[in-house]
């Protein structure tokens, strides 16, 4: 039987370094294959990945060490491992001394019917920093701003404030929220009436509101316990139509929502996430801010309480994220320019630091002394829902930790691109935003 040699990767920018690397791999036996990273597994960031995976797979079929491809709809090589059972895994030097992550499970995998991992020499390169440095992913104004970014930080001090995360003491307040997305297929227009009968063909359901941010929080590594008040769940049913999933109407299943009434807070940072349907009155937001040793604020306006659930609830906060219209409403203002009602509202509350989400405009960060706008980051909108709760959930410990506002907004807007490329909820990790950072940092 032909020895099969088996390499992975993304593959995205060809270079020198890989074809060194493939020459060798084909070396070592009789069969090459080469797996590839699916595209919606491809976390370097955004703009990426460059090619889509049938012209990756296809422009490596084209190379003469190669004898044959193979798409992994996964973020690891594992399928590819199952499937082929090569004789040797072949990765590069790079991966000689590495012992985690998703290379210990395939090598795992590989040796467990008796596979050999091998390791290539020579030459490397990275397909990453050559695409940032010739091969421009992002507009204009958000590459500008990821080189000045690039002129004050380093990819290892950014690491280094996501690193602090871990084992941080948390506790998340505020109403769950359970999203129901129904997916229909039209039937076509009822004879009696003026509507379209509609079939059901599938439900996806996730936790959100408050319990979507202690799954994010838990990701980036924080020991996080959450309150939610033994209140039931706030019911949302979004209804869609179509591969598009266009969003046709929805429906709110609000139950009796409990005030909060707890005075012993034990944690060091405080994550309040006020959606509006009745956990948070005026006594009990005095409360929770009276006895937060740090308070990170989210006060939210949304459908069922439009105009009602404002900031102006709120006694103080040490770290506030709103988005405009929130703002606005808060502060009667709708024409007054956006800093000056950032900057009085963060006075009014004792804010350190105050975030405006801008959507696909970015946001505006005030930490004091000024305010800074971060463009966003996002290169593809598969979906809103869960932005702002992503944004919010990176940002808080950031903010607690007291990291510079020009990282907090450059890791919040990493947050909702990765929240918004994908439908439903999609819990951060912390190893997925760094990889987002190399992406665009190295």
């Amino acid at each position: 039987m032909p020895k099969v040699i088996l390499c992975h990767g993304v593959f995205d920018l060809v270079h020198p370094g890989h074809l060194e690397h493939l020459r060798q791999a084909k070396a070592m036996g009789d069969h090459l294959v080469v797996s590839i990273t699916a595209d919606r597994y491809v976390a370097k960031g955004p703009g990426r990945p460059l090619f889509t995976q049938k012209q990756r797979a296809a422009f490596l079929r084209a190379l003469q060490p190669v004898d044959e491809t193979y798409i992994v709809d996964d973020p690891t090589a594992l399928p590819a491992i199952q499937y082929y059972q090569p004789s040797i895994y072949c990765k590069g030097p790079e991966y000689r001394n590495r012992q985690d992550g998703a290379f210990a499970q395939e090598r795992a995998a590989v040796e467990a019917y008796g596979g050999e991992v091998r390791f290539t020499e020579g030459f490397t390169a990275s397909s990453t920093s050559l695409i940032n440095g010739y091969v421009p992913v992002l507009d204009r104004e958000p590459q500008e701003y990821i080189q000045s970014f690039k002129a004050k930080y380093t990819l290892e001090g950014v690491n280094h404030w996501l690193d602090q995360m871990a084992g941080l003491k948390a506790l998340v307040m505020g109403e769950r929220i359970t999203d129901c997305y129904h997916y229909l297929e039209p039937l076509g227009k009822s004879p009696k009436d003026s509507l379209i009968s509609w079939q059901p063909i599938r439900t996806e359901q996730w936790d959100g509101g408050s319990a979507i941010i202690q799954e994010h929080l838990r990701g980036l590594g924080l020991d996080v316990s959450l309150d939610f008040g033994d209140n039931p769940p706030v019911v949302k049913r979004r209804y869609l139509w179509g591969p598009q999933q266009t969003k046709i109407f929805a429906i709110i299943d609000p139950p009796n929502i409990r005030p909060f009434h707890r005075a012993i807070l034990e944690a060091p940072l405080s994550v309040v996430a006020d959606f509006g349907h009745g956990m948070f009155t005026d006594i009990s937001a005095s409360l929770v801010a009276r006895c937060s040793e740090f308070l990170a604020l989210t006060c939210q306006t949304n459908s069922s309480n439009w105009g009602y659930n404002l900031l102006s609830k709120w006694p103080r906060a040490d770290y506030i994220v709103a988005d405009e219209e929130e703002l606005r409403l808060t502060r009667h203002e709708k024409r007054w320019p956006l800093e000056d009602l950032i900057e009085t509202e963060a006075q009014r509350m004792g804010a350190k630091i105050f975030v405006v989400t801008q959507g696909h405009k970015g946001c505006l960060i005030w930490d004091g002394k000024e305010c800074r706008h971060v463009p966003a980051l996002a290169d593809r909108v598969a979906d809103r829902l869960g932005a702002g709760d992503a944004f919010y959930a990176a940002t808080a410990p950031l903010a607690f930790l007291g990291a510079p506002a020009e990282i907090i907004g450059l890791i919040g807007n990493l947050a909702g691109a990765i929240e918004v490329g994908a439908i439903g909820q999609k819990v951060l990790q912390r190893d997925e935003l760094k990889k987002w950072l190399k992406g665009i940092l190295l």
